[in-house]
């Protein structure tokens, strides 16, 4: 035993003398698995039951009861036990924007903890904990939006069991690991579809408005839509595969610059014809109401087919926008006349 104790010292100098031995990732580790339905790119189908297990697996720490467990307390004696934490998680996640700035947010709705304590597997063996989960909240829960994520966490860490001055000891953090899963609906996938079809209708009808700006004045104003083609193109292949989560990501990129371009592009192409752009705002504002109201009746009758749905702020009418930048472009040539 004295022999077997001094073995063990040596190993703890040779430590970093703030975390014990232990807490490195390669002696002991934790990990996560689901059993068939495997949720597919993280995402969990609500109404469903899942199986996944914590499984410790130890690599190469030896320990025995009644060894010092921690180089710092050297009266915490080893149990032969290591405690696993489970904390499960639900939360609100996404985000918001206040003016130009974008902030992500993460909030914590609900959650439970469960702590099981086990034997120390010998070297190269594993212990695990199983757990049911039924995936029972959706985006009717108090305080989530259908255009926000409905995010499951699981967090484990992992200690090990001791005994100090004849009271239970539990030792720092030797194995963690955190996983999250987002939870999807119906009305959740319907509205992620509806993001695209939204995003792609915003791009047929300025280009659609584009061409016949062009036409009117007899110029290129050369506006670039290749981001816009690039999420468009990212979104479609996600949602072919399934895969809602990267589909709102590539979503999340979207930023109109290519409206910014047209205030170039007018200004470039008409110069001091002002009164040549006002003919042009004339007919084209006027047939842009029948369209916009289209528009905007296409908006609301995806809305209705999803329960407590958001208007987004990113998806805007590109017939309003453009009826802002004209009335810009007219108010700095009518300034730079009269310079």
């Amino acid at each position: 035993m004295k022999l077997r104790f001094l073995l063990i010292l040596v190993i703890l100098l040779g430590c970093v003398n703030v975390t014990p031995c232990v807490a490195q990732d390669d002696i002991v580790s934790v990990d996560i698995s689901f059993t068939p339905p495997i949720p597919k790119y993280k995402q969990l189908e609500f109404g469903e039951s899942y199986i996944y297990k914590v499984t410790v697996q130890n690599h190469e720490l030896v320990l025995h009861i009644g060894d010092p467990m921690d180089p710092l307390i050297w009266d915490a004696e080893f149990t032969g036990n290591i405690i696993i934490d489970t904390k499960v998680s639900w939360h609100r996640e996404g985000f918001s924007q206040i003016g130009d700035q974008i902030f992500h947010f993460n909030n914590e709705l609900d959650s439970n903890r469960f702590s099981h304590t086990k034997a120390l597997p010998e070297t190269g063996q594993l212990s695990a904990v199983g757990f049911t989960y039924t995936v029972n909240k959706n985006y009717n829960t108090r305080g989530v939006e259908i255009s926000d994520w409905l995010t499951f966490t699981i967090d484990v860490a992992v200690s090990l069991e001791g005994i100090k001055n004849d009271r239970l000891y539990v030792s720092p953090t030797i194995a963690e690991t955190h996983e999250t899963y987002y939870i999807l609906t119906d009305e959740k996938t319907s509205y992620i579809d509806n993001l695209y079809t939204l995003l792609n209708t915003d791009k047929l009808l300025a280009q659609s408005r584009i061409l016949q700006i062009e036409n009117a004045v007899g110029a290129s104003i050369g506006v670039n839509f290749n981001s816009f083609n690039t999420i468009l193109t990212s979104m479609n292949s996600s949602l072919k595969l399934g895969n809602y989560v990267s589909a709102v990501d590539a979503y999340a990129n979207y930023e109109p610059i290519w409206k910014d371009e047209i205030i170039d592009g007018l200004v470039q192409a008409i110069g001091d014809s002002s009164s040549a752009y006002l003919g042009v705002i004339a007919n084209i504002t006027s047939e842009s109401f029948d369209t916009e109201i289209a528009l905007n009746q296409t908006i609301q009758n995806q809305q209705n087919q999803i329960s407590n749905m958001e208007s987004t702020n990113r998806i805007l009418s590109f017939t309003a926008v453009l009826m802002g930048l004209i009335l810009a472009v007219v108010a700095f040539m009518i300034y730079k006349k009269r310079i």
